[in-house]
């Protein structure tokens, strides 16, 4: 799969033009959870449940799960504020693995591109000349075709010492920041420009209202038998997105 990040993000913010934003938070003395529900009225498709709690932004929905970690305490302000690419450094969980990355055919491209005109330059020839003097079993095309596939294109890479030698290994060629990843942190930043900087309505809570949140974004009822606290989700949720790729 191949993307650029600003045509997709462009894309992004067309398909969530619909979207509203809705936030509660739950207080309960020194203890609070901001839960922001950013979806389309009518429908739950594509919908993101952002989740906030001291440190830690949990997300759920149909544009996939994971879990950011900052050193501070966040909120919705401050996440519209981030870059992309902070945003990403800060998934300890996700589908990707820590750092939201998955391969994207166009970066692969693009870094063999560079590396070759580099390596053509400092050895005073051109694309063409170097494949054809001094690695006759390959061409540009078949180079650039490897870049469809990252099992495929690392295989090149090593099969093909005297062009990239030993360092390749080292380096993230093809890897980049997952459009999920994308479709969070745009999310964040077009809720904001809704929602503002607050202060937001609080709905502040007792123990036996807790007890009685039966999920994260359902209402709060008074007396249900509970499974779990709101906390307790937030934990398991973590743990559960925490487990490395296969």
């Amino acid at each position: 799969m191949e993307w650029d990040r600003e045509d997709v993000t462009k894309q992004i913010r067309r398909w969530f033009v619909d979207h509203v934003a809705t936030v509660n938070i739950f207080r309960r003395g020194e203890r609070e959870i901001q839960e922001i529900l950013w979806k389309k009225p009518g429908t739950g498709v594509n919908s993101i449940l952002y989740i906030i709690k001291n440190r830690t932004l949990c997300v759920q929905g149909d544009l996939g799960e994971a879990v950011y970690r900052w050193s501070d305490v966040i909120n919705l302000p401050f996440l519209a504020g981030c870059y992309l690419d902070y945003f990403a450094e800060k998934c300890e969980a996700s589908e990707c693995g820590r750092g939201f990355k998955e391969w994207n055919e166009l970066k692969a491209r693009e870094y063999l591109d560079d590396w070759l005109s580099q390596l053509a330059e400092e050895r005073e020839c051109n694309v063409s000349d170097l494949l054809t003097h001094e690695h006759e079993d390959v061409t540009a095309s078949e180079l650039r075709s490897a870049c469809d596939n990252e099992h495929e294109f690392y295989i090149m890479l090593d099969s093909h010492y005297g062009l990239f030698g030993s360092d390749w290994g080292e380096s993230s060629w093809g890897e980049d920041i997952a459009i999920r990843c994308i479709y969070h942190n745009v999310g964040l930043k077009m809720a904001h420009e809704q929602l503002g900087d607050g202060p937001y309505d609080v709905v502040s809570y007792t123990p036996e209202a807790e007890q009685g949140l039966s999920h994260l974004s359902g209402p709060i009822i008074i007396g249900a038998k509970p499974k779990r606290s709101v906390f307790a989700k937030i934990a398991g949720l973590a743990m559960q997105m925490g487990r490395p790729r296969a």
